[in-house]
């Protein structure tokens, strides 16, 4: 019971939070110097991508077997053994011999084609900086459309009862699972683009975040 309660107030806690964060990542991406149009492109490619889902292909196919695999993956990476794997566009599973927090909620943590993207134009800049110079736009659409790929069909995957958010508590996993995916998606720009230092985000999203508890503190005990 003790421990349901940390849960449910941690993912209270982490509400602001996730705004201020959103928030500085949005700022972040504009001060990147070598995509002129970096949030506007970022923008277009979440736009993109909505209507596909809304008027054309939605990819269930390929997102299943990112789940899985996602699961499988950092069952390994804990030490589990996987014993079956099937992926099919209605749906799929994967069975391992341990299971854990990291592992059950790892898929809804991790944008894997988000992922790729980024190690794709991160291998651009090593090898040919001059061609990736030119792809930044491009790539930060393509950031905004998977991204977006990610948090629509993982939205439809949790329409139906998950027991891997379930078992953690959903005021607690919903939160927690967007921040996550937020914070990695700044890793993996910080990692391709000098202009965004992933500390200097965190530092501006904690000051937001407590700046928002306040403002709600001043309206709750204000006389």
């Amino acid at each position: 019971m003790i421990k349901t309660g940390l849960k449910v107030l941690a993912g209270l806690a982490l509400v602001p939070f996730a705004l201020a964060a959103s928030v500085a990542a949005y700022d972040a991406v504009g001060g990147i110097r070598l995509a002129a149009s970096g949030q506007t492109m970022f923008l277009w490619g979440i736009g993109a991508y909505l209507l596909n889902h809304l008027f054309f292909f939605r990819a269930q196919y390929l997102y299943v077997l990112a789940h899985e695999a996602t699961h499988a993956v950092f069952g390994l990476l804990c030490g589990a053994r996987v014993s079956s794997f099937r992926v099919s566009s209605r749906g799929g599973s994967v069975r391992l011999s341990k299971s854990n927090f990291f592992i059950d909620l790892g898929p809804y943590f991790f944008p894997a084609y988000t992922i790729l993207v980024f190690l794709a134009f991160g291998l651009m800049k090593l090898f040919k900086p001059d061609l990736a110079a030119g792809w930044s736009n491009a790539f930060l659409f393509l950031a905004g459309f998977s991204l977006a790929f990610h948090f629509v069909m993982t939205g439809e995957t949790l329409r139906v009862e998950q027991p891997d958010l379930k078992q953690n508590g959903y005021l607690f996993s919903l939160p927690l699972i967007y921040v996550v995916n937020v914070l990695i998606l700044m890793l993996c720009l910080a990692a391709v683009f000098d202009d965004i230092r992933f500390l200097e985000f965190l530092r501006t999203a904690i000051q937001g975040s407590g700046n928002i508890l306040l403002a709600i503190g001043r309206q709750l005990f204000r006389t």
